[in-house]
């Protein structure tokens, strides 16, 4: 009950539109059950005597009523149709904002499909509810309150005995909806796997002609095809033996009812206009009794939509500003780390015991085997997640008695995967900066060495994207991105492998960049490589959520521990072959020297 009031509740924030709603459902069916007594009146005291003017008049009425329920029909479908767009269009901005502002933590367990279902299918089947589900309920009861007691009214007799034809056309109509309903579900369901077929091979069309899978795919999405083909089949079979079914009992009731009526009208207990009339409303109730099963099914589906929608929307972040934070004043990129432990889940440490202090203008690199909490560590920074112990201070604040907003106002971010927009290629770089002058999208393009690859284009920095950056390596990506966080002049600056994909003489190009686009901006660095990091103030080598080396490069090679190992494997040797070239008397390009 507490999920179908916040539905109707939804849809009365447009209280206005809904009344009419009502009101013209109230007036056409009013209307609509009034038409069978005016036809009785007519054959009754029209046509059996014979009186042409009485009929002319009362089928001007007819006629005026029939023309005023089919206005107000009318106004009940626009106004259900305008209250249940906007609660649609309500619900929606509602989620997206409410998804917009959860922390990492709920969107590391969630999946993105299951939150566009939310947004599309499960708003759509409640998005209505509060008018037309409502009117749908009401006119139902309505109906067989109004309709049954004029039946009683006309002939008590034949009520009676016409009462039991309805619980046999619910029952019929049950099963017709429990038969076609899932049916039809199914379909819904096989049209979702031909979907995810026909997507697979498209996004995975390298892979599949790699591997030379291509037959196998083709007969994948035959093979779907078929099964779709084949349950809309039977859901067609189905539909048309219940619903010839459904349609004879229908019939069959309306004849017992004629045969019935009859032999009360050739006894002189019922008139003919009574007699047309009763059939008439009996017929009113055939269409009710029918939809019941529908009715009751559509409420626990848009009880369970809405249990979905509401348990995301009641969803609390773990990250929220807390009463009385406060605006973050602009920092120097002052840094502390004290006694920090992290962890994604109870009694699972990512981090233990970190203790870090970068100062303004440091660059401080962070190494260490992939799951030992590199990422986890720049992202504490940014708030994204909430420490568990010890805490997290820029500039002296505690990033938890700040805003969200005004904290990440002033840290930029770059990641490994970059995610860029199907836009161009100067408002992928601008995102941050809308505002941001062309001279300074190029410049800070230049500092992430995109600026080259950009102007290959035909249309250089108009060029447009595809979804995700398609159309581009993933090398370009990662300048692409880097530009956009270089471009904020944030005074922290995070890259998270943001060079993993790009060679080495590129990645030694944007470092040397940095240290004059952003030398004053304290920097935050997790590589891989060790040539990215040897000219960092301070190198932290991480383990199983510990720091267990920290140190410059000079210092970490001395103690031969992790950072000496990978020295080892990734530069030692091509050190060592540079240093015998020069003792050999060769250039650093090799080219032979000359001797005096």
């Amino acid at each position: 009950m507490n999920i179908l009031r916040r539905l109707i509740a939804a849809s009365f924030k447009y209280r206005g539109f809904a009344l009419l709603a009502y009101g013209s459902w109230l007036v056409s069916t009013v209307l609509s059950l009034v038409t069978p007594a005016l036809f009785k009146e007519i054959i009754d005291n029209g046509l059996t005597p014979g009186d042409l003017r009485y009929i002319g008049i009362m089928g001007g009425v007819i006629l005026a009523a029939s023309l005023l329920a089919a206005l107000f029909l009318f106004g009940q479908a626009f106004f259900t149709a305008v209250v249940s767009q906007r609660t649609g269009y309500q619900l929606r901005a509602q989620l997206y904002d409410h998804l917009q502002h959860l922390s990492f933590g709920f969107h590391d367990r969630i999946q993105a499909g299951e939150m566009i279902s939310v947004a599309l299918s499960d708003i759509e089947l409640v998005q209505g509810f509060g008018t037309q589900a409502v009117i749908n309920i009401l006119d139902t009861f309505l109906r067989y309150a109004i309709v049954l007691g004029i039946m009683f009214w006309l002939s008590g007799e034949l009520a009676l005995w016409s009462l039991p034809l309805l619980p046999i056309l619910a029952v019929v109509s049950w099963v017709y909806d429990k038969k076609v309903r899932p049916a039809y579900s199914w379909i819904r369901q096989q049209r979702e796997r031909v979907v995810i077929a026909l997507e697979e091979a498209i996004n995975g069309a390298r892979v599949v002609k790699a591997f030379v899978r291509e037959s196998h795919e083709q007969e994948k999405f035959e093979g779907e095809g078929r099964e779709l083909v084949r349950l809309m089949m039977r859901a067609v079979n189905v539909n048309a033996w219940l619903g010839l079914l459904m349609n004879m009992v229908s019939v069959l009731g309306v004849v017992i009812v004629l045969w019935l009526g009859g032999r009360l009208v050739i006894g002189g207990d019922l008139s003919i206009g009574a007699l047309v009339a009763f059939v008439t409303y009996f017929q009113m109730l055939v269409g009710p009794t029918q939809q019941l099963p529908g009715i009751m099914d559509s409420i626990a589906t848009s009880i369970t939509s809405g249990e979905r929608f509401y348990g995301v929307l009641d969803t609390r972040s773990p990250v929220r500003d807390l009463t009385g934070a406060h605006e973050l004043p602009p920092v120097t990129g002052h840094v502390v780390f004290q006694d920090v432990t992290f962890e994604y889940q109870r009694g699972y440490a990512v981090l233990e015991d970190v203790n870090v202090e970068a100062a303004p203008g440091q660059m401080i690199a962070i190494v260490g085997p992939t799951g030992s909490g590199k990422s986890t560590l720049l992202y504490l920074i940014a708030r994204f997640y909430d420490v568990r112990e010890g805490s997290v201070k820029v500039d002296g604040h505690d990033v938890r008695d700040v805003t969200q907003n005004s904290l990440r106002q002033q840290v930029g971010i770059a990641l490994q995967e970059p995610m860029l927009f199907a836009d161009t290629m100067a408002n992928n770089i601008a995102y941050g900066r809308p505002n941001a002058s062309m001279e300074e999208i190029i410049a800070a393009a230049k500092a992430a060495q995109a600026h080259d690859f950009i102007m290959e284009f035909p249309n250089g920095y108009q060029h447009r994207i595809g979804e995700r950056g398609a159309g581009l390596s993933g090398g370009q990506r990662q300048r692409t991105a880097l530009a956009r966080t270089l471009l904020l002049r944030r005074p922290i600056i995070m890259l998270d492998d943001a060079t993993a994909s790009v060679d080495t003489e590129t990645e030694y190009r944007i470092y040397e960049g940095l240290k004059n686009y952003a030398d004053n901006c304290t920097k935050f660095v997790v590589a891989q490589r060790v040539s990215t990091i040897k000219e960092a103030d301070l190198i932290l080598v991480m383990e199983k959520g510990r720091i267990v080396d920290r140190g410059t490069h000079e210092e970490l090679i001395q103690r031969e521990g992790f950072y000496a190992r990978i020295y080892d494997i990734q530069l030692r040797d091509q050190e060592r072959m540079a240093a015998l070239a020069r003792e050999a008397g060769w250039g650093a390009n090799g080219d032979e020297t000359t001797h005096g």
